[in-house]
């Protein structure tokens, strides 16, 4: 049974804060892509592509050194926000803390475990952005 005084969140609420941590999370690893990864080629396709309006659109960030390591940044400040905030005294990310919202073991109402707090980030499925670098996984990584 669950931690008397504790009232599990509800979908929407779960959703709202995993946005707004997600926002954060990804602010970084977006600015770095855009001072290292060299976009003109891709927006270069993107315009070529537009003008032929019965072309089918296919445009795709290429594997590049700069991408990878991008890639690497995001998934890796994926893990310490999460995981650092959710065992951490809080017990929650900051969108959860706006939204008055805690995680923790149930049975204890303590915070959650490095392994649990693993666990459930690999549930969440940011690593999945690292299939794209290997080739037969490619296709499945979106």
């Amino acid at each position: 049974a669950p931690v008397e005084g504790y009232v599990i969140a509800g979908p929407w609420a779960r959703l709202v804060a995993w946005f707004i941590d997600s926002l954060l999370v990804t602010l970084f690893p977006t600015l770095l892509s855009l001072v290292i990864v060299d976009w003109g080629p891709i927006v270069d396709a993107m315009v070529e592509q537009a003008q032929d309006p019965s072309a089918p659109v296919t445009v795709f960030l290429p594997v590049t050194v700069e991408t990878l390591i991008v890639t690497l940044i995001g998934v890796g400040l994926s893990y310490l926000y999460f995981v650092g905030f959710w065992t951490g005294p809080w017990m929650a990310t900051p969108g959860m803390r706006l939204l008055r919202m805690r995680v923790g073991e149930q049975q204890r109402g303590t915070e959650l475990s490095l392994v649990a707090a693993t666990k459930r980030w690999f549930a969440m499925g940011a690593w999945l952005a690292l299939l794209a670098y290997i080739a037969p996984f490619a296709a499945i990584a979106g």
